[in-house]
């Protein structure tokens, strides 16, 4: 997965495909793998960006403010 960090907080997010993009949002009980099925179908034809929120990505420690 690609990263990038915004003051201090790292994203994580899935960039597949090319074409159009098509951008993934999650629910606050799941992580960006719910999205797996839909993204393998859609990277096909289109650029699927599917982050992992912050706060969800179970991977690695969460700062609280």
């Amino acid at each position: 997965m690609k990263q990038f960090t915004v003051e201090g907080q790292v994203m994580t997010y899935q960039d597949v495909g090319e074409g159009p993009v098509v951008l993934f949002g999650h629910s606050y009980l799941w992580d960006s793998q719910m999205w797996q099925p839909q993204v393998e179908a859609l990277s096909q034809h289109y650029r699927c960006i599917v982050p992992d929120l912050w706060l969800m990505d179970s991977r690695k420690p969460h700062r609280h403010q």
